[in-house]
């Protein structure tokens, strides 16, 4: 019974093979589809912007991670999903999303397919407050005085990392004031420090301004938003001292040469600087060396007399440079609007000449307006100081009104009004 049995099993076995094409259940490597996985960080999902694996960004700064699935998302898979320092933080493909916590900070996508298989991709994230940089407390204090050139200088500020993880540097500047003969000074001292702090050993120019500088950036190149930006003043020798003063105006242009007169106390002129050229970078001047006493300048501008002149009284100590910083001059003298015949009665015509003209510099075209009653007329010319006004070719026996306004380079403005009497001969011409 037993061999009945067991035969029958083999005649089974054969009749199932026989009906069976064992051939399709070999691997084929044709019928499977490679699937590659990439994660970048961008800042827009725009393809032309820039995909990184490695960047440094501040906490809570806005990131897209983005993943790319070749040959497309489509490919099927059991689960997607993106993790941060080895924990799961994210399910979609790409998401924007951002990193609190200062570090090092490493962010996988991974892609497990049908068959159970993960693929991975990852990218590393610097995530870095900015270094601090203190902008007040410093020394030497800004504008300060009396400094002894022959001897050492002592610069100090605050700087720190916030996230106490990163190595922090100074980049410190220091260089002579420019005057107006020299538009360009090389940096004294240019150099990155590891210390907030610097000693000068460098004999400098007695009275003289220098200016320094100091930004602060850490090993990631993360730099800070805030510098520091001061200066100083060198002291004379054998009670010498300087006069710098800067100039403002009420002008939108830019006051480049001015007059300059200094007295002594006595009224008498010592020194006189007619178009003096200010340094265009401050609009800046000094006078040096003079002597300790008391001193009054006077400054205005031999080209725009309407400026009204400054006068400014003041004391010099020994070995000092005194800094002027509230010379102003002001324009308050508006333009003056003549025709070119006199009066304020004109005959109509075709073609209207004005005279626009001001003692405080060019007057503003785009500032300068007409109008014929309450019309706009906007085909005027304005030539050096001629204001030409065509005005329309046509017949008309009412007296008319012409309306000029101009404004100057310091908001000073003007109207007049011209009154417009008929022209039988302009007329007749028409006819």
């Amino acid at each position: 019974m037993k061999q009945i049995f067991t035969l029958a099993l083999f005649l089974t076995a054969i009749i199932l093979s026989a009906c069976t094409d064992s051939d399709s259940y070999y691997f084929n490597e044709s019928d499977s589809q490679a699937i590659q996985v990439d994660a970048y960080i961008t800042t827009s999902f725009d393809e032309s912007t820039s995909r990184v694996k490695c960047d440094t960004v501040s906490p809570g700064d806005s990131i897209i991670f983005l993943s790319v699935v070749q040959p497309s998302k489509s490919a099927r898979s059991q689960s997607t999903f993106w993790t941060l320092d080895g924990k799961e933080f994210a399910h979609e493909f790409s998401f924007k999303s951002s990193i609190i916590t200062p570090g090092i900070h490493h962010v996988s996508f991974v892609f497990v397919d049908i068959f159970g298989d993960t693929l991975s991709d990852s990218i590393t994230l610097y995530v870095a407050s900015e270094p601090s940089l203190d902008s007040r407390y410093f020394v030497p204090a800004d504008e300060t005085q009396n400094l002894d050139p022959n001897e050492q200088i002592r610069f100090a500020w605050n700087g720190y990392d916030p996230d106490s993880l990163w190595d922090i540097y100074y980049h410190f500047e220091l260089q002579e004031s420019p005057s107006d003969q020299e538009k360009e000074k090389k940096p004294i001292v240019d150099t990155i420090l590891e210390q907030p702090f610097f000693t000068l050993n460098k004999k400098l120019n007695p009275l003289t301004k220098y200016l320094w500088h100091v930004c602060t950036f850490n090993n990631l190149k993360h730099a800070s938003k805030a510098t520091l930006e001061s200066s100083f003043y060198t002291q004379g020798v054998s009670g010498e001292n300087a006069i710098q003063g800067f100039v403002k105006s009420t002008s939108s242009e830019t006051v480049d040469k001015v007059h300059l007169v200094l007295m002594d106390s006595s009224k008498t002129v010592i020194r006189e600087l007619p178009n003096k050229k200010l340094d265009s970078q401050f609009n800046s001047f000094y006078i040096k060396p003079l002597p300790a006493g008391q001193y009054t300048l006077v400054t205005f501008i031999d080209s725009l007399p309407d400026f009204k002149a400054d006068t400014t009284v003041l004391h010099l100590e020994g070995d000092q440079v005194y800094s002027l910083d509230s010379i102003f001059l002001e324009d308050t003298i508006p333009p003056v609007i003549s025709a070119l015949s006199t009066g304020d009665t004109l005959d109509y015509a075709d073609t209207l000449q004005f005279l626009l003209k001001d003692g405080g510099g060019k007057i503003v075209f785009s500032r300068t307006s007409t109008y014929l009653d309450d019309t706009p007329i906007t085909s005027i010319t304005l030539s050096s100081d001629t204001l030409t006004i065509p005005l329309p070719y046509e017949k008309s026996w009412s007296p008319r009104i012409l309306t000029i306004t101009t404004v100057d380079q310091s908001l000073n403005y003007t109207t007049r009004n011209f009154y417009l009497k008929p022209n039988a001969k302009l007329f007749e011409e028409i006819q």
